[in-house]
């Protein structure tokens, strides 16, 4: 990291003060409800937001970051309110859309970006050569944007994130278009931010991508949050939480062979047939990642088709949208 001093001009961190504070924090867009009586506090370190598309990952970010006000609760960063310019200063994000005007170079918009955040002239050539190097843009920073791939402008835009050097990160889907070299050169680079005492969130979609990364996570579904805490116990409290589920399958017939099938499954505790329909099935499981999968595949192999899918419960139905589907919001 570039030694020489970079202006932040906003409140001083403190050893008591929690570098991000949510506290029954609801937002609408329009009639659809984001984010919906959400506490949390973030500690230096990576934290994963993991969520389906739709579970009000982005809005949770925005609200973070200060690009939206809350319409109830509030967000507070480092014991200031988010939606103060000041406090903005100390926050880099690094949006999961592009931004991008396509005759620009990677340099051009570091550079404009460098002065128009406020860093002193003699610093912008130095700090915009030094992000240009560790995301590994050198001699394809004079590529108009235009033309570049997916994860070249991925990698511009978390050099954006951090021109300021910020004690705070918002990371939106930030592997996106990056090939597998790349991860690993952006993951590696976050523990060396997190090793400096820096708070960085992480949002993504991806379990597996999350789990090689951070040592805390916060699960997210329908603008709620489902779990929340140290990344081992909490990925674990949601996996394996029993789940329950009725299946309504075509054609009838092949109820009964799918269920056969399916109680062969390792994490299935129970299977019991309908006795007023014959094509439903009650399936209870503690490993519903895996019957799920084995789900899809024996549906294919038996050419069956899923007529319908209750949850049974409010536990058992988050997890049920979680693999099947995905929300606005």
């Amino acid at each position: 990291m570039n030694n020489s001093p970079i202006p932040t001009e906003a409140p001083t961190q403190t050893q008591n003060q929690v570098p991000v504070w949510c506290k029954r924090v609801t937002k609408w867009h329009g009639a659809v409800l984001g984010v919906n009586e959400i506490s949390l506090e973030l500690r230096p370190g990576i934290t994963g937001l993991l969520g389906p598309n739709g579970a009000g990952k982005s809005t949770l970010l925005n609200l973070i970051g200060g690009q939206l006000r809350p319409d109830t609760g509030f967000v507070e960063i480092f014991g200031q309110d988010a939606w103060h310019w000041r406090t903005k200063r100390q926050i880099g994000y690094c949006p999961d859309l592009d931004y991008f005007y396509p005759d620009w170079t990677g340099v051009e918009f570091l550079t404009r970006m460098a002065k128009l955040a406020g860093l002193p002239k003699a610093q912008v050539g130095p700090r915009v050569r030094e992000l240009i190097k560790r995301f590994g843009l050198t001699g394809l920073e004079n590529t108009p944007f235009k033309i570049c791939s997916l994860g070249m402008r991925q990698r511009i835009k978390f050099a954006h994130a951090l021109i300021l050097d910020p004690p705070l990160v918002l990371l939106d889907e930030p592997f996106r278009g990056i090939d597998p070299i790349g991860r690993f050169e952006v993951s590696h680079f976050l523990k060396e931010l997190a090793a400096e005492g820096k708070t960085i969130l992480v949002s993504s979609h991806e379990l597996d991508e999350v789990d090689r990364l951070t040592s805390r996570l916060v699960i997210m579904r329908s603008g709620r949050i489902l779990a929340a805490g140290p990344l081992a116990k909490t990925r674990d409290r949601f996996m394996n939480s029993p789940v329950a589920f009725m299946l309504e399958i075509a054609p009838e017939e092949n109820a009964r062979m799918l269920g056969r099938e399916l109680i062969g499954l390792e994490g299935v505790i129970s299977l019991e047939y309908s006795e007023e329909k014959g094509n439903r099935l009650t399936i209870k499981t503690r490993d519903w990642e895996k019957v799920f999968v084995g789900l899809l595949k024996i549906l294919e192999e038996t050419k069956s088709e899923i007529l319908g899918l209750e949850p049974l419960g409010e536990e058992s139905r988050s997890v049920v949208q979680w693999f099947f589907g995905s929300e606005k919001g």
